[in-house]
């Protein structure tokens, strides 16, 4: 597995410290809806801002408690990746989306 690289060619950090994460959770927690639940998403998931933007209920496994996520760097091939969430975030999710009914409709 490659090693994660932590700062760019020019030496610019590429990531969040612990209390940066913790900042900007906090901060994302006072937002209203789907504000809250993208910040929400970005900071207990990791993914990309892009990821995140290409979720869509369908991509919310309840059962598994586990979003799917198609990962967009990989241009080259079509690769989903599950990433499992605590349930008091699918519930989040609920009140916001109202995913159980957006996954009926389709």
């Amino acid at each position: 597995m490659p090693e994660l690289e932590l700062y760019d060619i020019d030496g610019q950090r590429l990531y969040l410290t612990q209390e940066e994460r913790h900042v900007f959770f906090d901060a994302a927690m006072l937002q209203a809806g789907e504000v809250h639940t993208f910040c929400h998403t970005l900071h207990d998931t990791g993914v990309r801002i892009s990821e995140a933007l290409a979720l869509r209920p369908s991509k919310v496994d309840l059962s598994e408690q586990a979003l799917i996520i198609r990962s967009l760097k990989k241009r080259d091939r079509i690769i989903h990746r599950a990433i499992t969430v605590q349930e008091s975030y699918l519930d989040t999710l609920e009140l916001v989306h109202g995913i159980k009914d957006a996954q009926k409709k389709k």
